[in-house]
């Protein structure tokens, strides 16, 4: 318990929340992590969220959860798990211990989210989203949040016209080192929206974006054919 209060900064007034969070029910010891687990997931959830909503400010909600489901999955809590060692704190039943190997992912995800419940009921909302942040943020933080509109679009068009979006460039002039392209997006043999930019990718993505801008009245204009 000591040294993962020293590896984190955190000491607790109730050390007995340490141990029911690092005891795994196959352990049969009468305590387990599951409800630690249980609100540790939804104090991990909204600490994610609210970090993601300050950071990306032009996304939507359906671009905000996907990018949370990227952060917050099994896979990446189990590893945020092995890197804060936890796998050395855990306290299993004999059928789960296996000499020389780690826990099953799903245990090593659960231990890190009843951890995250037992700092949130012993020291505060305040001192858990420190520990969030230190763990598992850190990978958030090189990440540009910028929203795909080629995708979005694509996602859309889809799903109303049962067609893909087709790019067609119109223009690409200038000199070698500052060309500039004008691109058009079409559904169904119609325009949608004209983009310009210093690359074809970029001019693509402003014409995705024009599209999406005017999204209601190009569906309306499209269906009314």
């Amino acid at each position: 318990m000591d040294v993962l209060e020293e590896r984190f900064g955190i000491r607790f007034k109730n050390r007995e929340l340490i141990k029911i969070a690092l005891t795994h029910s196959s352990a049969g010891l009468g305590i387990s992590n599951e409800r630690l687990e249980f609100l540790g997931d939804s104090v991990l959830q909204l600490v994610v969220s609210r970090h993601l909503y300050r950071r990306a400010p032009s996304l939507d909600e359906g671009e905000l959860t996907k990018l949370r489901a990227r952060f917050v999955n099994k896979n990446t809590l189990a590893q945020v798990a092995l890197r804060a060692h936890l796998d050395d704190l855990l306290t299993l039943g004999d059928s789960l211990k296996k000499p020389g190997e780690a826990p099953q992912l799903s245990i090593l995800a659960d231990a890190y989210e009843a951890l995250i419940g037992a700092i949130y009921l012993d020291r505060g909302m305040k001192m858990a989203q420190r520990f969030v942040r230190f763990t598992l943020l850190r990978e958030v933080s090189n990440i540009k949040f910028e929203r795909d509109f080629k995708s979005e679009l694509q996602e859309k068009v889809i799903k109303t016209f049962r067609c893909y979006p087709n790019y067609r460039l119109l223009k690409a002039d200038g000199p070698q080192h500052a060309k500039r392209f004008r691109v058009e997006v079409k559904v169904n043999g119609r325009g949608f929206g004209i983009g310009e930019g210093r690359s074809r990718k970029e001019a693509e993505k402003e014409a995705a974006k024009k599209a999406l801008l005017s999204w209601k009245s190009l569906k309306g204009r499209q269906q009314g054919r």
